[in-house]
């Protein structure tokens, strides 16, 4: 467990938090204090292995986890389950903090068009025919594109 005051770094090592988080990135994750919202990044432990994805939603049910390129979520979470939250994403030299109100405000715009771009996705049939995979098509890069202009490389 990670001690409170402590910081916990982890590299990204895949593309699932594209465009926020890139390979090569390093997340930088601190004590979960229980007050867990929609937009935040975390890290929990998987079945398999641990996730770092954002909350996209907050019920009675938990904290529904999902990456934010990814078309489907990762099911939801007790807010026991979570291990951390990231405080800041380090590309080269300079960090992104993101308990910054300004970057809290994006991390929620995101959360919101990522939970969309999920439903749309089952919409149209995540197993579904080819002309409906096809339709999902062009929402999916127009995601893509939307987030890449809200994470371009920016000062803090």
């Amino acid at each position: 467990m990670l001690e409170k005051g402590g910081e916990l770094p982890i590299a990204v090592d895949s593309i699932s938090m594209s465009p926020c988080a890139q390979k090569g990135d390093k997340y930088l994750f601190i004590a979960a204090d229980g007050d867990i919202e929609v937009g935040d990044i975390v890290l929990v432990e998987g079945e398999k292995r641990a996730i770092t994805h954002r909350v996209v939603r907050v019920s009675g049910k938990g904290l529904l986890l999902k990456g934010d390129i990814r078309p489907d979520d990762d099911g939801f979470f007790a807010g026991r389950e979570i291990i951390a939250v990231c405080s800041a994403i380090v590309s080269g030299e300079e960090p992104r903090l993101l308990r910054e109100d300004r970057e809290k405000r994006v991390g929620r715009v995101t959360a919101f068009i990522s939970l969309w771009h999920g439903r749309l996705f089952r919409l149209t049939g995540s197993s579904g025919n080819c002309l409906s995979r096809l339709a999902f098509v062009p929402f999916h890069y127009w995601h893509w594109l939307l987030l890449s202009l809200i994470y371009r490389r920016r000062s803090v």
